[in-house]
């Protein structure tokens, strides 16, 4: 396994014994014996380690790292989830001011891994994936969470404009209009339905639950940044996946699955979807781009080509006519060090 290496010092595989914080935590809720596996990080602050006891396993999540009112959002959002027949992971055990989570260990059958392992069953994940979102949609949305309207999301693509672009004088003018058009096309969308939209919605965050059935079949792990949006936002998603290619026929032929199984105006759904996942992945290249250059994580600029082209492959439509030629400028203007360091 990878070693997930953050101020609390976790190093490949150990035992909680070394750790007097994670030991008196566990030991609290009989898991002092356990041992200890740690699993693979991604961007998030978050650490995360298998716990093995006497034939039980659970997941301990290592939030110290982290603000306490993101562990108390994970947990709504859970407790939330699992009310309406959702299977977000169970907490066995919760200590806010320390900062710990025990959870429920959904085991390794991440849909990525299952897709990659198995091309043929891509089609039946995906359709399973979009089953728990249309039971998604059922949920009524909590007054506590953020609604995304436009000047949510607008301010959203920041990261794309602070670390994925060359600075220069050109492109402030471009930076400018680009801005001015997205706002534009996401007000659109302001008087739209909304839902509960779980956000970081993707094959490598969600598992397949084989003793479960529908929607209950797909196990959630990230989704204490829910926030009330537009129900395209969780699909395109899943569908223009950052970590993984989606042929443009795949992507169409679960746009009409989903549409099939809601009442949708599907011209209208499909403007949608496309202005968000313009807005969504300049987003992720902003990060991504910032993970890269500025916080030693290389890997993700390895990514950042896909997320580019599913840009370029949604803009060819009508609703991008006024301002295509800005987007595709500002998107062959990476950062010089990008260019120069991650071949972007």
């Amino acid at each position: 396994m990878k070693s997930i290496i953050g101020r609390h010092g976790w190093r490949g595989s150990m035992t909680v014994e070394k750790d007097p914080e994670i030991i008196g935590f566990l030991t609290a809720h009989g898991w002092g014996e356990a041992s200890f596996f740690p699993m693979t990080s991604d961007a998030s602050a978050r650490r995360y380690a298998r716990l093995l006891q006497s034939g039980r396993s659970a997941v301990l999540m290592d939030a110290r790292d982290v603000a306490r009112t993101q562990t108390e959002q994970f947990c709504k959002i859970s407790d939330l989830l699992r009310a309406h027949g959702l299977s977000a992971p169970e907490i066995y055990a919760r200590d806010f001011s320390s900062g710990f989570l025990l959870l429920e260990d959904f085991g390794d059958k991440v849909f990525s891994r299952l897709m990659d392992g198995d091309p043929k069953r891509e089609d039946a994940l995906y359709r399973n994936a979009i089953d728990m979102l249309v039971h998604l949609r059922t949920l009524v949305p909590p007054r506590s969470l953020t609604v995304a309207s436009s000047d949510v999301l607008g301010p959203m693509i920041e990261p794309f404009f602070e670390n994925y672009l060359v600075e220069d004088g050109k492109n402030k003018d471009r930076t400018a209009k680009l801005h001015c058009h997205l706002l534009e096309a996401l007000r659109m969308i302001d008087g739209q339905t909304r839902v509960v939209s779980l956000r970081d919605f993707h094959a490598e965050n969600i598992m397949y639950l084989d003793n479960r059935i529908g929607p209950a079949s797909v196990g959630l792990l990230d989704f204490q940044d829910a926030f009330i949006c537009h129900a395209a936002y969780d699909l395109v998603s899943l569908l223009q996946d950052a970590r993984r290619d989606v042929s443009p026929e795949i992507e169409g032929a679960m746009i009409d699955y989903y549409l099939s199984k809601v009442e949708e105006d599907g011209e209208s759904f499909l403007s949608c979807y496309r202005i968000l996942g313009v807005q969504r992945n300049l987003r992720i290249l902003g990060i991504f781009a910032r993970l890269a250059l500025h916080q030693n994580k290389p890997s993700y600029a390895s990514l950042i080509p896909r997320v580019r082209a599913y840009i370029e492959r949604t803009a060819t439509a009508r609703e991008f006519d006024a301002w295509r030629d800005e987007l595709f400028s500002l998107l062959s203007s990476p950062a010089q060090d990008l260019e120069r360091d991650h071949h972007v």
